[in-house]
């Protein structure tokens, strides 16, 4: 397993050889004639061997990635989307898992956006908002998992922007906004309830006021 794959680069030239037998028609049994190193024995890489690399692709140093590097690898894109069951894998209270998600989703839906000059090769994965489960004993939880992670990450995206700053606040009010209170769910859910409490209260007035000003009945108590 290999965690930075692109920092295998470095090793391509002291492997020579036997970075051909990495693809799968060269390993054994497919090819039962190996490489033959200094000390005279024969070496060969079964095929049951499997080679997993993860990398991000926003990373400086993947775009002088060795091409024979690259051809020798299936490659599979985890999105953010995919890497939502990360978090809904490690947190545990719903509330705080919902309230993770809707931060995440609207986040990265501001990263993906063509005015922001990112794009979505930039939106934060799950295991950035899940290390939520560090700081979940303390009272500023929320506070923490932004200073320590998600705001480190997002100053380096803009770094030498004019704009850094305004982002910056741009997408921690909508951290906050989802993480302080009930997000935007709840917003709406609010001002629906305001708008019914509204026209409750303007039907009852109007039935009172016609009642009081016409009244079709007079009653009266006789001995």
């Amino acid at each position: 397993m290999i965690t930075q794959a692109p920092r295998l680069k470095v090793q391509t030239k002291k492997l020579n050889y036997l970075f051909s037998l990495f693809e799968e028609d060269y390993r054994y049994p497919a090819n039962r004639k190996g490489i033959i190193l200094p000390n005279g024995e024969e070496f060969v890489i079964p095929k049951n061997l499997y080679i997993i690399g993860t990398m991000n692709d926003i990373d400086r140093s993947v775009e002088s990635m060795d091409f024979a590097l690259r051809r020798r690898f299936a490659w599979y894109e985890v999105s953010a989307d995919k890497s939502e069951r990360i978090i809904e894998d490690k947190i545990d209270d719903a509330e705080t898992k919902r309230k993770l998600l809707n931060a995440m989703r609207q986040i990265n839906e501001m990263i993906a956006d063509p005015n922001s000059r990112l794009g979505k090769e930039y939106q934060l994965g799950g295991a950035i908002f899940a290390k939520y489960v560090k700081y979940q004993a303390e009272d500023n939880s929320f506070n923490s998992l932004w200073n320590n992670h998600i705001a480190v990450i997002l100053n380096e995206y803009l770094r030498g922007r004019r704009d850094k700053e305004s982002k910056l606040e741009e997408i921690k009010n909508t951290y906050d906004g989802n993480l302080g209170s009930y997000g935007i769910y709840s917003a709406i859910y609010t001002l629906v309830i305001l708008f019914m409490s509204a026209l409750v209260v303007s039907v009852v007035r109007r039935f009172l006021k016609a009642s009081t000003s016409s009244s079709p009945y007079r009653f009266s108590i006789s001995p």
